[in-house]
C-alpha cells in the first residue's frame, strides 16, 4: 500500500503517481483575521467588545493632594507624607498615561516644593532645640 500525504491522494487506477489535491478553494472571508472562518460564522455580524473604561481621575487626585500638602507646609512639617504620596500617584499618572499629563507635571511639581517647605520647617524646628552639653 502506498503512503499518502494530506495534501496528496492517488488517483484513481493502479499507477503509483501522487497528484496534489486541489479541493474548492477556500475564499477569503474576512481579510482582518488570521486563519481561516467558519462560513456559518462568517455570516454573522462583527461587533467590538466595548473598551475597558479607564479612571482618569488619578492625575485629578494627585494635584489635589499636592496643593493640600503645599498650603499645610506653609504652616508645619506636616504636609511632607501628604506630598510623598502626591508625588508618587503624580508619577503614576504620568507612566501610565491616566489621564493629563499637565496635571501630573503640577502635581509632582506642587508636590516636590511641598516637600522643600516640609524640610524648611524640621531643619528650623531642629535648630531651635537646645544642644545637649
Amino acid at each position: 500500500m502506498t503512503r499518502t500525504d494530506a495534501h496528496e491522494r492517488i488517483p484513481d487506477g493502479s499507477s503509483d503517481e501522487r497528484v496534489p489535491v486541489r479541493e474548492v478553494p477556500a475564499e477569503p472571508i474576512a481579510s482582518e483575521t488570521f486563519g481561516s472562518i467558519h462560513p456559518d460564522i462568517a455570516t454573522q455580524s462583527i461587533t467590538r467588545r466595548g473598551l475597558r473604561p479607564r479612571h482618569k481621575h488619578l492625575a485629578t487626585v494627585s494635584l489635589v493632594l499636592a496643593v493640600l500638602s503645599l498650603v499645610v507646609s506653609w504652616f508645619g512639617p506636616w504636609a511632607a507624607p501628604i506630598a510623598l504620596v502626591a508625588v508618587v500617584l503624580g508619577t503614576v499618572a504620568l507612566f501610565r498615561r491616566w489621564g493629563r499629563v499637565s496635571l501630573s507635571w503640577g502635581a509632582i511639581g506642587a508636590g516636590v516644593v511641598a516637600i522643600l517647605f516640609s524640610a524648611y520647617w524640621v531643619s528650623w524646628i531642629l535648630a531651635q532645640l537646645p544642644v545637649a552639653p
